[in-house]
């Protein structure tokens, strides 16, 4: 009986955590656990209800977000040359601010590009156990303060980069029929959710900001959903903004992770009109580096 034990499969090396910090830039400060709150508002079809009756959830969040690095480069082959991809890994879980009920649970990737993919470098991965999988891509930019900028706190409510909850119902939409959304439900942060990032940042300086911006337009991204998603609740776009921030307040300086995204449902017909209405699911939450 022979005792040779067979040789292990090649592994690839990891780098040292220094020098892939250094590769990973901007995503390096994105590495460590991430703990804070936030807000979630979004549209749920009401079952056995009439006609185009639906529900209005809005949930206000805790969350823990933790990356780290992939440790390697990853190489993608190509005809004529290949191309080094660097990116961290990330867990999310979201729950109740009040029960601890779990609320989301994602896992997924950012990756880097090499500066000859182009603009759009970066690349969210995510996977969501509803069965939906996203693929966005998107671009970074960073900002520093100065004497003549000493804060450059992100714009959140900019016209831009607003998130509105008003879905896309049609012509003739019922009278009162959005009023969940516009605010004269529960208050401003339904309507526009930026507004909780908002009031974080009045009092606050942001001393250095890193934007990383990614999206499923374009037809460089997609999300794709099992069938019975397409059925009931399509997802059909995805877009999310995150803020990397070094925040002054007072005598402490610390690290902040602040983002807003939203993400296209559609069910029910348009009032009036062909096709389906769309449904914004808006998530803004504001984190501290544990």
């Amino acid at each position: 009986m022979s005792t040779h034990t067979p040789p292990l499969p090649p592994v690839r090396a990891s780098s040292a955590l220094e020098e892939t910090a250094n590769d990973l830039n901007p995503l390096a400060d994105l590495l460590g656990t991430w703990m804070g709150k936030g807000l979630s508002v979004i549209a749920v079809p009401k079952a056995g209800g009439k006609d185009r009756e639906f529900i209005l959830k809005v949930n206000p969040f805790i969350e823990t977000l933790t990356f780290s690095p992939i440790g390697a480069q990853v190489p993608n082959r190509g005809e004529i040359a290949d191309e080094f991809i660097f990116g961290v890994e990330y867990h999310q879980r979201i729950a109740d601010d009040k029960t601890n009920e779990a609320l989301h649970i994602e896992t997924g990737m950012f990756l880097l590009l090499p500066a000859t993919s182009g603009s759009k470098r970066i690349v969210r991965q995510a996977s969501i156990p509803h069965g939906n999988v996203i693929l966005a891509m998107g671009s970074f930019f960073n900002e520093q303060s100065s004497p003549t900028r000493p804060n450059v706190a992100p714009p959140v409510m900019a016209e831009d980069i607003r998130f509105s909850t008003v879905p896309d119902a049609g012509k003739d939409v019922p009278l009162d029929y959005a009023d969940p959304f516009l605010g004269r439900i529960g208050g401003s942060e339904i309507a526009q959710p930026n507004t909780f990032l908002a009031n974080i940042l009045r009092e606050q300086t942001v001393v250095d900001l890193t934007t990383l911006i990614t999206d499923t337009d374009g037809g460089d991204g997609d999300v794709v959903n099992i069938p019975f998603i397409r059925k009931n609740a399509n997802v059909s776009f995805f877009k999310s903004i995150f803020w990397i921030e070094t925040v002054k307040l007072q005598d402490s300086t610390f690290q902040q992770l602040q983002y807003s995204q939203k993400i296209d449902l559609e069910f029910f017909k348009k009032f009036g009109e062909p096709g389906l209405i769309t449904w914004p699911h808006v998530t803004v939450a504001s984190l501290t580096k544990q």
